[in-house]
């Protein structure tokens, strides 16, 4: 999908738009090489992260001019899950594409959002106003004081907002 000028690759939400795992996966590592922390990983260490990410199709990721400018991805968490994500009981691509009962109440968590050559506002509005127009999407606070955890939330725009 074309929104703006940007290419918004959601196969979770558009499952209808043509996309490429290799693109995805090569945009993903290109992104984390643009990182100083995530550049020091290997390879093999990116793709046992970002593979996850990619076969759950629970993942945004933004090109502009054929440039990446960042992704990101989330799940659907029961309040189990989400105490144990909140609080790092269990490594990150535990929860990457959790399956539940039907009756099982879940919500939408945003685990990862990874813009790290800018474009994060593009990305937020777009979500917003596109990809998670109707959801309200939880995610976990970094900048908190130190030993605690605190749980944010955003609301889609539904209509033209």
């Amino acid at each position: 999908m074309l929104v703006d000028g940007i290419r918004v690759i959601a196969p979770g939400r558009y499952p209808e738009d043509e996309w490429s795992e290799a693109e995805v996966l090569g945009g993903f590592i290109w992104l984390w090489n643009q990182h100083a922390y995530y550049r020091q990983g290997s390879v093999e260490s990116a793709v046992e992260v970002l593979m996850p990410i990619i076969n759950s199709r629970n993942f945004c990721f933004f090109v502009r001019n054929q440039q990446p400018l960042g992704y990101v991805n989330w799940a659907y968490l029961s309040e189990q899950d989400e105490q144990a994500y909140a609080h790092k009981a269990k490594p990150y691509t535990y929860f990457t594409d959790r399956q539940y009962d039907a009756g099982t109440p879940v919500r939408l968590w945003m685990l990862s959002w990874f813009f790290p050559v800018g474009g994060s506002q593009i990305a937020k509005r777009l979500l917003r106003r596109h990809v998670l127009k109707n959801e309200r999407v939880h995610f976990l606070y970094h900048k908190s004081a130190p030993g605690t955890v605190t749980t944010k939330f955003f609301t889609g725009l539904s209509g033209d907002a």
